[in-house]
């Protein structure tokens, strides 16, 4: 049976509501995940391959491992090894919802100052007859 995880992720822009996304394994690498994400009305959906996680990335200086490491702690909850606990200090994963798109990106907040470290990951309204948009990221490139 496939992980299952559910995250709250809160607004990038106070004030908003809190979404909660669910988080399905569903390929041979743990970051092959399904996205459904949900406002209380409209479920909204994407998927994510462990191969692309560089497409995701933006603005974070470490090593792929690093990304993948921190992308695991804020998805599937794995604790982080030792080596990586520094990296999830101050880091969060925040939403936007605009028509039929919630948007997911990640941020590292560094004193007061708040650095996107991801593109945004669109998650796309799933119409009522089951299909889902295009799972394409905010700027158009695939994940």
């Amino acid at each position: 049976m496939a992980a299952r995880h559910i995250l709250p992720v809160e607004p990038a822009a106070a004030p908003g509501v809190t979404v909660v996304v669910e988080v399905l394994q569903h390929g041979t690498q743990p970051l092959d995940v399904r996205l459904v994400g949900c406002e209380g009305e409209s479920p909204y959906v994407t998927t994510l391959e462990h191969r692309n996680l560089g497409k995701w990335r933006h603005k974070f200086d470490g090593t792929d491992a690093e990304w993948a490491a921190i992308l695991s702690c804020l998805l599937l909850h794995t604790p982080p090894e030792k080596a990586h606990v520094s990296l999830l200090h101050g880091v969060c994963i925040l939403h936007t919802l605009q028509h039929d798109q919630l948007e997911l990106s990640i941020r590292r907040d560094v004193g007061d100052i708040k650095v996107s470290v991801s593109r945004s990951l669109a998650m796309r309204r799933q119409h009522e007859t089951g299909h889902a948009g295009s799972d394409l990221p905010a700027q158009g490139r695939g994940i």
